[in-house]
């Protein structure tokens, strides 16, 4: 099966690890991990996971960037939101909507079975962005499925 992610990731030590933008208090980035190995690095233990907090509006050398995932489903682009249950869950992006004559807010969304969408779909990428504060050294464009 797929595995999507469309959230914030940073490389830290060689492993990629969640990246949280938390305002509880004052902004933080929160680097997140479940692996205790990382009280060595200054993580703190909260709840059920370690965290290592970073003050926003500083520069950290760690390499950290922004994940969106698209697809080319007949023929037109849908973020890939989310794949639960055997169940793919497309949104269609704004020229998609306006082809298709939705209302640019309007929140339709498509469920298909996973095996519909995997025989079905063109391509998948993830689409990466920096983020403020940390170096950004990837590919922008990442293919996890690609026609020939």
């Amino acid at each position: 099966m797929i595995r999507i992610r469309n959230k914030e990731i940073v490389i830290f030590e060689g492993e990629t690890l969640d990246l949280v933008y938390s305002q509880l208090q004052e902004p933080y980035w929160l680097i997140v991990s479940n692996d205790p190995m990382y009280k060595n690095f200054g993580f703190s233990k909260e709840a059920s996971v370690y965290v290592k907090k970073l003050k926003v509006n500083k520069y950290y050398d760690y390499n950290a960037f922004r994940i969106s995932t698209y697809c080319n489903y007949k023929g037109d682009l849908y973020y890939l939101e989310n794949i639960k249950n055997e169940t793919v869950i497309l949104s269609p992006e704004i020229k998609t909507k306006q082809k298709l004559g939705i209302h640019i807010y309007d929140d339709r969304r498509i469920e298909l079975s996973y095996e519909k969408f995997i025989n079905e779909v063109e391509e998948i990428w993830e689409e990466r962005s920096a983020i403020e504060g940390f170096r950004f050294e990837v590919e922008p464009i990442f293919f996890i499925k690609k026609t020939e």
